[in-house]
């Protein structure tokens, strides 16, 4: 192997290393924002029966007679939970935006690896001399390697990150 294909076999294999491993630690994150989503979500409905106990709309000693309309007392327990509830939705939600962001980013990155991937086959394609290449010489004379190969004869086979497959 010709040392400027070494250098460039390296480099790509050392890109692709990084990205792969930025793959793997934003995927923990996507995991990590879906578990703690899935916590907010238990949570919310547990505070949300506990509420309705709590409310009082199942006070049964109300006057119906009474022609004055009756304010709307909170107990404190109840005030209490309202304002937890608040809390977790406003959590909840920023829950869902960093899922949606982390799951384009990844998308992106998927992206970038199985281009990667591609470009890998390609570069040893070259360098086990399976492709045709034209070159100019010192002198102004063109060489021609010619031993063709149809680039797009193995690029059917699947790519390495099915993230559709994997966000389901």
């Amino acid at each position: 192997m010709l040392p400027e294909f070494k250098f460039v076999v390296d480099a790509h294999d050392e890109t692709l290393t990084y990205f792969n491993k930025l793959f793997s630690q934003h995927e923990a994150k996507l995991q990590e924002y879906k578990a703690k989503l899935f916590e907010q979500n238990i949570k919310l409905d547990e505070l949300t029966r506990t509420k309705n106990v709590y409310s009082q709309g199942n006070d049964f000693r109300k006057n119906i007679f009474s022609p004055i309309p009756e304010k709307k007392n909170e107990n404190d327990k109840e005030t209490q939970l309202i304002e937890e509830i608040q809390t977790l939705t406003e959590s909840q939600d920023y829950y869902e935006r960093r899922i949606e962001e982390e799951t384009a980013y990844l998308r992106n990155l998927a992206k970038r690896i199985n281009r990667l991937i591609k470009a890998k086959k390609v570069i040893q394609k070259i360098v086990a001399g399976n492709i045709k290449m034209e070159y100019v010489n010192k002198d102004g004379s063109r060489a021609t390697d010619i031993v063709e190969v149809d680039l797009d004869q193995d690029d059917d086979d699947e790519e390495f990150i099915d993230l559709e497959a994997f966000l389901d």
